[in-house]
């Protein structure tokens, strides 16, 4: 008898059949997928979008000032530092600088946003000045510019003012003589 037990096969007890899940079921999965991340992603290219057309306007308002500072600065540099000659230097830096667009948009910007000054190569200082400046190298003009960028979205954030100033150099020991020494844009 003891013999018969070891001959004899047990079998795995049967697992319960798994409950199939039916197409039914899981009906409107999608659904709430895109119900709830659809918003959030379109709020995600709105905002993708509004700061990339800001980064894009500010390199062209950037653009724009160092175009009209290095104007400026040429035809004021070689010239005798008189009162016309600022006057036509500053109107030609603003003519150079207008014949830009931000964004497809021109702006404009008068001609007393620039200013005249001496600067400093060592200590990378430019100092305004009303005297007259000689034309020892060191005459340098600032010209300064703000754009107002419209929001892309029906306004979505509303416009924003962008401000973009750039030093120019006339540098009599350099060739060429006229170079940009610095550019600044501020996003307030």
């Amino acid at each position: 008898m003891h013999s018969e037990s070891k001959d004899k096969i047990t079998r795995p007890k049967k697992r319960p059949p798994e409950r199939a899940v039916s197409k039914d079921s899981r009906r409107g999965v999608a659904t709430i997928w895109v119900v709830g991340f659809g918003p959030a992603l379109l709020g995600l290219l709105v905002l993708v979008t509004e700061i990339s057309s800001l980064w894009l306007a500010r390199i062209e308002l950037e653009t724009a000032v160092e175009a009209g500072a290095l104007a400026c600065v040429k035809v004021w540099g070689g010239s005798a530092d008189t009162s016309p000659n600022r006057d036509t230097a500053a109107a030609a830096g603003v003519s150079f600088a207008q014949a830009n667009t931000v964004l497809g948009n021109t702006f404009t910007i008068p001609p007393s946003s620039a200013t005249f000054g001496s600067y400093a190569i060592a200590t990378r200082t430019f100092t305004a000045g009303d005297p007259i400046i000689p034309n020892d190298g060191t005459r340098a003009v600032i010209l300064y510019a703000t754009v107002d960028v419209p929001g892309l979205w029906n306004g979505f954030g509303g416009p924003r003012s962008i401000q973009a100033r750039a030093t120019a150099l006339y540098d009599t020991s350099s060739t060429p003589a006229p170079r940009i020494v610095s550019v600044t844009t501020v996003n307030p």
